[in-house]
Parts: structure tokens; sequence; C-alpha cells
């Protein structure tokens, strides 16, 4: 039996010609405000990119099951703030680490796309909370965020140059800085915030 499952409640799956023609019905038929997507499985596998552009080549009849998450956005921006907040700490680590590997005489490639990684995750994630909370709480944050996308730039010219002790410089001290203050100040002040009223995902 095809069916739809929605924050664990079980529905017939809507007829629909594409994957994107029953995203699109069932978030007209069940998200809002209060109710975002939040993660999306189909036939059992987690969609990491959920959007119907990304999926537009499957067809609706290769859906036996649907199975959607929905939470409020002030819940979204809580529990990813909260995740936020720990993994500073780790990117911290992950900048000494390749600014270590670069003082011992290594390129430190590993150890920087792993960090680059690392950090393309947390800027989406706080992308993320920034669209539910809109405009006005992202300028408590601006100056970090200005701060932040300098240090790695420099960084990565630094390293391109082979200037790698500058680039240890900035991985060692600098970008840690930075996102200790995201830690303590950043991330505190995008909880206080309180969410916007914007166009559900």
């Amino acid at each position: 039996m095809r069916q739809l499952i929605v924050n664990g409640i079980e529905h017939p799956l809507p007829e629909a010609a594409s994957f994107g023609d029953l995203l699109e019905t069932v978030k007209r038929d069940y998200v809002n405000e209060q109710a975002w997507i939040t993660s999306v499985h189909v036939n059992g596998d987690e969609l990491k990119d959920w959007d119907e552009d990304s999926h537009r080549g499957r067809t609706a009849e290769d859906i036996a099951s649907l199975e959607v998450r929905l939470s409020p956005p002030n819940l979204i921006v809580a529990e990813t703030l909260e995740t936020l907040v720990e993994f500073t700490d780790h990117l911290v680590a992950y900048s000494r680490e390749a600014a270590q590997a670069l003082r011992d005489g290594s390129a430190g490639r590993a150890e920087l796309d792993h960090l680059l990684q690392n950090l393309g995750v947390f800027t989406e994630s706080l992308n993320g909370v920034k669209r539910i909370l809109g405009g006005e709480a992202c300028q408590e944050t601006a100056i970090i965020e200005v701060d932040l996308l300098s240090i790695l730039s420099d960084t990565l010219e630094f390293y391109q140059q082979g200037q790698y002790a500058y680039a240890a410089e900035m991985l060692e001290s600098h970008l840690p800085s930075n996102l200790t203050e995201w830690r303590d100040q950043g991330l505190p002040a995008l909880a206080a915030a309180r969410p916007k009223a914007a166009a559900p995902r």
C-alpha cells in the first residue's frame, strides 16, 4: 500500500504525476507558518536535499512511501542553535589541527579540506536559521559574519601562495577566536530573537 506519513500519522498517498507534484501537494495541504518541513524520507531513505528541483526526474510511481517530518520554526531554530553551540568547539579543534599540520611541514590539505567542509555545514545551518528569523536578527551577527568571511579569505590566499606560516597563524588564533565569538555572542543573540512570519519550506 502506498502511503504518506506526516509526523507519524499515516495518510493515503496523493495522486501525482511526478515527485515534484507530490511534494507540492504535501506542502499545500500540511505546511504553514507554524509547520515547516525538517526531513523527508522516500521509501525509507532520507533525502538530504529534498526540494522538488533536485528530484524532478523521479516519477510518483517509484514512491511506495513518503514520510515527512514537520516542526514549528521556533523549535527548528532552538534545536539548530543548540547543535551549533557544541559544533563550534569541534570547528576550533579542526582549525588547530589544520594549523598544526601546516607547522609540521605538511601541506595540510586533508586537514584544511575537512575544516572547510565542516565550516560549510556551519554556515549552511546558520543561513537556515537566519531565513526563519528574518533580517533584523541577522544584524546582530553581521560583524561576526563579515569577520569570519575575511578570515577564511585571508587564510585561503595565504595557503594558495604557499605562505603556510601565515595560514597557520590564521587557523591557530584568528579563526578559533571568531568561532568562540559565535558560540558566546552570535548564537545566543540569534537564540534570543523571535522567528518572523515567512514563507514555509
